[in-house]
């Protein structure tokens, strides 16, 4: 599995604000994502541990990337639904618990897994190929 951090955020990064815990199957580039309160040690281990009571794969370990190259896509997906709002307090979290049970479903099932073959920059153009 890859776990990932994204704040929600939107400009201002002080206070309390919704993070998503992203967990992906990496082999089967499975998606299930999060909602968390804060990015507390306590928050964290409870994401990390809730999804295995329900997931379909057995978690064997888990990779701690800071970058998520393998499934850009999926996330690109994500980031433009919700987009670079903040989101903050118990009503965010349940109305985006939510929208993931539903994304998890179209992404997971819908949109085909591209995965990131190469990735050049030439001066400021970035050239990105899925493979």
């Amino acid at each position: 599995m890859e776990v990932d951090l994204v704040a929600h955020c939107g400009v201002n990064t002080s206070g309390t604000f919704i993070n998503r815990l992203a967990l992906v199957a990496i082999s089967a580039t499975w998606l299930k994502c999060i909602p968390l309160i804060s990015k507390s040690a306590c928050d964290v281990i409870e994401g990390q541990t809730l999804p295995a009571l329900y997931s379909h794969f057995h978690f064997l370990g888990l990779i701690r990337t800071t970058f998520m190259n393998l499934l850009i896509m999926i996330f690109s997906v994500l980031r433009r639904l919700i987009g670079y709002v903040r989101f903050e307090g118990l009503e965010a979290r349940e109305a985006l618990t939510q929208l993931y049970k539903v994304m998890r479903l179209y992404v997971n099932f819908f949109q085909p897994p591209m995965k990131l073959s190469t990735k050049a920059r030439s001066s400021a153009k970035v050239t990105i190929k899925y493979g």
